[in-house]
C-alpha cells in the first residue's frame, strides 16, 4: 500500500502493517506519514539564455550561481529563488566556453571562443582591465587558484597558459605537451599543480610554478577527455571523456585507480568531486545527471532526468547539499544532491532512536529501515503517543529519504 501512495499525500501506514497482538503488547501508538516528491530537481529551470548553456557553477558561498552561454552572455542567478541577478555580461565577440567565480566571491572569470580570457566584478557585472590575451585559437575554460591570485586557461591552440589574477599579464611560458585541442585546466587545492585534459585521449599533471609536465600523461581514455578535476585533499583526479567513461586517477602516480565508472549511454562533458570527496557528479550527453561513490565507483540512485538535450556540465555546491547542471536546452537546473547512503544511515539511527523513546513496535522499525533499499527521496514525519506514561511525542522531522523499491 506504501508502494501505490499518491505523491504528496500523507498516508496511515503503520497500523495497516501492525498485527492486533502486537500493539496489545508494545503501549504505543502512532501515524507514519510518508511524502514522496515528484522529482530530484528544486524548483523551475532557470530560464533567460537564448541559446545553450556551456556551464554553471556555484559561488563559494552557494547563494549565487555563474552561467556561460552560447548566446555571447555570462548571467549571474540567485541560487535560492533562480530569479537573474543584474544584467547579463557582454563584451566577448564570441560564445562563452566557461565562467567560474574567484574564491572570494569578488570576481568572475570567462573564457571564450574569441581567444580571450575576461575579469568581471561579481557585483556590478562590469568588466575589469583589458582581456588577457595571448592564446591563438578558442579559449575552452579558465579558473582562478585556490588563493585567487592566478588564473588557469585550456584552449585549441594545444596550450595551457597561467596568468596573475590582479595584473592580467601571462606568467611565464605557455604549457606545453599536449598534441591536440585542450579542453580544460584546473588548480589543484593548495595551487601547486595543474591538471589538464585533451583531444589527445590524455590527462596531465603539471608544476603551476614551473609549468613543467609532472610524470608521464594518464591515458586510458579511448576518445577526448572533456573534463578533469582534483579531489578535495589532491589525493586523486576524475576525468570524463566522449568514451561515455568517467575516470578517478591516483594524483600521485598518475594510475587508474578501480574499473571506469559506466552507465551514461553518451558522452560524458563533465565530472567533479563533492566538496567532502565522497561522491562524484557527471554530466551527459544522454541528457542526465549521475552521481557515483567515488570509493566504490558505484552510481547512486537514479540519474537526475529533466533537461532534454546534453548535459554540458554539473558541480556540488559548496555545502554539498545541492547541484547545478547546464544544458544545451538552453537552461540551468538545480537539484537535491542527498547522497542515498547517507540518508539510510541516518534514518537508521532515528528509527533506532524513535525506537527506544516511543516504544516503536517491530513492525514499524522494518517500515522505516525498509526504506534503506530504496532509490528516490522521501519526506518522513512521525506523531506519537507513548501510552505508558500518558505524554504525546510529537516527532516531526523534515528527511530526504528513500520511497520503497
Amino acid at each position: 500500500m506504501v508502494e501505490e501512495a499518491t505523491p504528496h499525500l500523507y498516508i496511515s501506514a503503520t497500523s495497516l502493517f501492525m498485527q492486533q497482538s502486537e500493539r496489545d503488547i508494545i503501549p504505543f501508538t502512532g501515524m507514519l506519514a510518508i511524502l514522496r516528491p515528484t522529482d530530484a530537481q528544486i524548483g523551475q529551470p532557470l530560464t533567460g539564455h537564448n541559446n545553450l548553456v556551456r556551464s554553471a557553477a556555484f559561488s563559494p558561498n552557494g547563494s549565487r550561481i555563474v552561467s556561460a552561454s552560447r548566446d555571447k552572455t555570462v548571467r549571474i542567478w540567485d541560487a535560492q529563488t533562480g530569479t537573474q541577478i543584474g544584467q547579463p555580461l557582454t563584451g566577448h565577440n564570441y560564445s562563452f566556453q566557461s565562467a567560474a567565480f574567484s574564491p572570494d566571491d569578488s570576481r568572475i572569470v570567462s573564457a571564450s571562443g574569441d581567444k580571450t580570457v575576461r575579469l568581471w566584478d561579481a557585483q556590478t557585472g562590469t568588466q575589469i582591465s583589458q582581456p588577457l590575451t595571448g592564446h591563438d585559437n578558442h579559449v575552452y575554460s579558465a579558473a582562478f587558484s585556490p588563493d585567487g591570485s592566478r588564473i588557469v586557461s585550456a584552449s585549441d591552440d594545444t596550450t595551457v597558459r597561467i596568468w596573475d589574477a590582479q595584473t592580467g599579464t601571462q606568467i611565464g611560458q605557455p604549457l606545453t605537451g599536449h598534441v591536440s585541442w585542450v579542453h580544460s585546466a584546473a588548480f589543484s587545492p593548495d595551487g601547486t599543480r595543474i591538471v589538464s585534459t585533451s583531444a589527445d585521449k590524455t590527462v596531465r599533471i603539471w608544476d603551476a610554478q614551473t609549468g613543467t609536465q609532472i610524470g608521464q600523461p594518464l591515458t586510458g581514455h579511448d576518445s577526448i577527455v572533456l573534463s578533469a578535476a582534483f579531489s578535495p585533499d589532491g589525493s586523486r583526479i576524475v576525468s570524463a571523456s566522449y568514451d561515455n567513461t568517467v575516470r578517478i586517477w591516483d594524483a600521485q602516480t598518475g594510475t587508474q585507480i578501480g574499473q571506469p565508472l559506466t552507465g551514461h549511454v553518451n558522452c560524458v562533458r563533465s565530472a567533479a568531486f563533492s566538496p567532502d570527496g565522497s561522491r562524484i557528479v557527471s554530466a551527459s550527453a544522454d541528457n542526465t545527471v549521475c552521481i557515483w561513490d567515488a570509493q566504490t565507483g558505484t552510481q547512486i540512485g537514479q540519474p537526475l532526468t529533466g533537461h532534454v538535450n546534453c548535459v554540458r556540465s554539473a558541480a556540488f555546491s559548496p555545502d554539498g547539499t545541492r547541484i547545478v547542471s547546464a544544458s544545451d536546452d538552453q537552461t540551468i537546473c538545480i537539484w537535491n544532491a542527498l547522497n542515498a547512503s547517507e540518508a539510510s544511515s541516518s534514518l537508521i539511527d532515528y528509527t533506532n532512536s524513535m525506537q527506544s523513546q516511543v516504544g516503536l513496535t517491530s513492525i514499524q522499525s522494518q517500515l522505516l529501515r525498509s526504506t534503506n533499499e530504496a532509490a528516490h527521496p522521501l519526506h518522513i514525519t512521525m506523531s506519537a503517543t507513548n501510552s505508558s506514561n500518558g505524554v504525546n511525542t510529537n516527532v516531526s522531522n523534515f528527511f530526504n529519504f528513500f520511497q520503497f523499491s
